[in-house]
C-alpha cells in the first residue's frame, strides 16, 4: 500500500489506526494484515509511529516525522526523508539514500547499513549514456561494414558516408567523455554527520527465514 497525505485517513479508517497525526497524538500503526505487503510512505508529514508490526518491506520517500519501534522488518528503504526514528527493531537490511536528521539505534541488523551516495542517479544516467553510446557505435559500424564489403548503394553518396563516419567518431568521443566524467567525479561523504547510528549487527537468518524463502521463490520464478 502507498500512503501519502491525501489517502492516509482512508487507510486509518480501514485498519483502525489510532491518532490524528500530530506530535502530541501521532497516528499509531500497530497492525498489518499481510506481513508480506509493501508499506510505502511518500510525501508524508503527519507524525506516525509504527510499533510492534511484522512486515516484509517499508519504503520512506520524501517523508518526515515517522518512527519505527519494536518491529520485525525484512527491508527498510529511506529516500530523501528526515526526522526519522528507527529504534529497537529486528531488521534484515536498511538502505539509506539522502537521509537527514535520523536516529537509527538499538536495532538488531543482519546486514550492515548501506548508504547510497547522493550521485546515485548521476551514475544511473552515466550507465544509460554508455549503453546509448555503444548502440550508436554498433549501428554506425554495421553501416560502415556493409558499405565496405557489400558495395552498398546507400554509401555511394558522399554525404551519407560522411554522416555515418561522423556518427561513429562522435559516439566514441561521447563515450570517452562519459568515462572521463565518471573518473573525475567525487563521491560525497557516505554517512552524513546528522545521522545517529548505534546498532548491533547480528545473524538474523533464522528469524527472517520465511521472508528469505519468499525472495528465493520469486527469483526462481523470474
Amino acid at each position: 500500500m502507498i500512503i501519502n497525505n491525501y489517502n492516509i485517513k482512508e487507510y486509518q479508517k480501514k485498519h483502525y489506526w489510532k491518532g490524528i497525526g500530530t506530535r502530541s497524538d501521532p497516528i499509531i500503526i500497530d497492525s498489518i494484515k499481510d506481513p508480506y505487503e509493501l508499506l510505502w510512505f511518500e510525501k508524508i508529514d503527519y507524525n506516525i509511529i509504527l510499533r510492534n508490526i511484522t512486515i516484509e518491506r517499508i519504503n520512506l520517500k520524501n517523508s518526515q516525522n515517522i518512527s519505527i519501534e519494536n518491529s520485525r522488518i525484512f527491508e527498510i528503504w529511506v529516500d530523501k526523508s528526515y526526522y526519522l526514528s528507527i529504534i529497537n527493531n529486528s531488521i534484515y537490511k536498511i538502505v539509506l539514500f539522502e537521509a537527514k536528521s535520523c536516529t537509527i539505534k538499538g536495532n538488531k541488523i543482519h546486514n550492515p547499513i548501506r548508504e547510497i551516495e547522493a550521485n546515485y542517479y548521476a551514475k544511473l544516467l552515466d550507465k544509460f549514456l554508455i549503453f546509448f553510446s555503444f548502440i550508436l557505435i554498433f549501428i554506425s559500424s554495421i553501416f560502415l561494414l556493409h558499405g565496405l564489403f557489400e558495395n552498398s548503394e546507400f554509401l555511394k553518396s558522399s554525404r551519407t558516408t560522411a554522416f555515418i563516419i561522423s556518427l561513429f567518431i562522435c559516439s566514441i568521443i561521447f563515450l570517452l567523455f562519459v568515462f572521463q566524467r565518471r573518473y573525475e567525479r567525487r563521491d560525497i561523504e557516505k554517512l552524513p554527520p546528522n545521522i545517529n547510528i548505534n546498532n548491533q549487527t547480528t545473524n538474523l537468518t533464522e528469524e527472517f527465514k520465511n521472508f528469505l524463502k519468499l525472495k528465493e521463490n520469486l527469483i526462481k520464478k523470474i
